[in-house]
């Protein structure tokens, strides 16, 4: 039954109209990563490295050859996504962010900032804002949540008033994210 239920979650996610319930919901997750395995980690870094010369697709396969042998590893599925969105396929950047937020692991946040980020690119900073709040109700201390936040109400929704809170929050955690050259920087004063 809630392998029915996150199929169905996931296909509705995919048609754009929710979240699975971790993604929707904020709620913790309940599965288990694993870490990766040095002979991964090898994969990994090539994986990383095409992706940085913009050879998406063949960065995409290294992150599926490791997702093949170790289903539960969340650096390959976070590079996965990030690699989608690099290229532009919103549509499968968020299907794999989506199912990161299923895991516990440090990565956590990086999976909810990465579906903000592909929902404002994508001309919806109203949904970007909704995923960066539900990432910091499970990870309540993710100062990137915030920035991103902040860059989304100040640059997306022209909403610099907005955008002042957040930036208060980084600058507790972490306080070189809202120096005064930033772009949130005159916001925190």
């Amino acid at each position: 039954m809630r392998i029915l239920i996150g199929t169905i979650g996931l296909a509705l996610a995919l048609a754009g109209t929710v979240e699975n319930a971790a993604a929707q919901t904020g709620r913790p997750p309940t599965r288990t990563a694993a870490p990766s395995t040095p002979a991964e980690n090898q994969i990994l870094q090539a994986g990383a490295q095409l992706h940085d010369a913009g050879k998406f697709d063949e960065a995409i396969a290294k992150y599926e050859e490791v997702l093949k042998t170790n289903a539960t590893n969340m650096t390959a599925l976070y590079e996965l996504a990030y690699s989608y969105l690099g290229k532009k396929d919103l549509a499968r950047a968020r299907e794999a962010a989506i199912r990161g937020t299923e895991y516990r692991s440090d990565m956590l946040p990086m999976f909810y900032d990465l579906l903000g980020e592909s929902y404002d690119a994508n001309g919806e900073p109203e949904k970007a804002i909704e995923m960066y709040k539900l990432g910091l109700q499970v990870a309540p201390d993710a100062s990137q949540l915030y920035y991103n936040m902040g860059i989304t109400y100040l640059e997306s929704l022209k909403k610099p008033d907005e955008a002042g809170m957040p930036p208060r929050r980084i600058a507790r955690h972490n306080p070189i994210a809202c120096t005064e050259r930033g772009p949130l920087g005159s916001k925190i004063r």
